[in-house]
Order: structure tokens, then C-alpha cells, then sequence
């Protein structure tokens, strides 16, 4: 039994494309490795003027602060806070109390050996992290 030369053709490019996708896959994946080692740079902490705390990932963040203020790194902790969102807006109409993000940080801050007297609220509510960056820099 003999093959069209049509079909020994795309049995041909077939097996050049799969071999072709393997060494790329294989090669991207070093590549990507080697650039993602190459990003990622590990700068000594230096001495500062304030600890900003973002929001989101709570707690992990405010208790690296926390440590970092205990360290004497900075000598205040600033933490932003989010505007109110719908939800939010449903439960304070419901009348269950939900505190925000902040609050807690605050409490977290408190607990981790900051003094209240250390720890700063930027006063406009953010959306996001620029918001969060511009308004920081703002009241600094």
C-alpha cells in the first residue's frame, strides 16, 4: 500500500509541527524560568519615612509591617483605605455592622507592637492601588 504524496506530505508537516511545538514548549519554559530569576531582585530594606500598607491580602501584609515597624525600618505606619463598595452599602442598610479593611489593619497593627499613636489613615477612600499610591503621596 503506497501513500498519496498529498497525505505523506501533511503526515509530514504534521509530525514537523508537533516536533517543532515540543522544542518550543521546552524552550519557552527555560527561557521564561531563566527571565523570571532574572526579574525578581531581592533589594536590602533601607530606612524610610513611613510603612505604606496597600489593601488587599489581608493579613499577610499588615503583619509584614508590623514587623518591619518593630524592626525600627520607619517610624509610622500609613494605611489606606477602600471606598465603600455596593455590598457594603447593604449590609450598613441592614444594619449589620461590617467594619472595613482598614480598621482591621489598624487592630492588626496594634496587636503585631505598633503604637496608635504610629499609625496614620490616609483620609480619601481608594479604588485601587494607583488611587491608593497618589493619594499616599498626596498627604505625604
Amino acid at each position: 500500500m503506497t501513500l498519496s504524496p498529498a497525505f505523506a506530505t501533511m503526515i509530514a508537516f504534521s509530525a514537523i509541527t508537533i516536533v517543532f511545538f515540543l522544542i518550543a514548549a521546552f524552550l519557552g519554559r527555560m527561557v521564561l524560568g531563566a527571565l523570571g530569576r532574572w526579574l525578581v531582585t531581592a533589594d536590602p530594606l533601607q530606612p524610610a519615612a513611613c510603612i505604606l500598607v496597600l489593601g488587599g491580602h489581608f493579613p499577610w501584609v499588615v503583619v509584614e509591617a508590623a514587623s518591619i515597624y518593630r524592626s525600627r525600618w520607619a517610624p509610622e505606619v500609613w494605611l489606606t483605605q477602600q471606598r465603600q463598595t455596593p455590598e457594603q452599602r447593604v449590609f450598613e442598610q441592614l444594619e449589620i455592622d461590617i467594619k472595613p479593611e482598614y480598621k482591621h489593619n489598624r487592630h492588626v497593627l496594634e496587636r503585631g507592637g505598633v503604637p496608635a499613636q504610629a499609625i496614620s489613615l490616609i483620609e480619601q477612600p481608594c479604588h485601587n492601588t494607583v488611587e491608593e499610591v497618589r493619594n499616599a503621596a498626596r498627604q505625604m
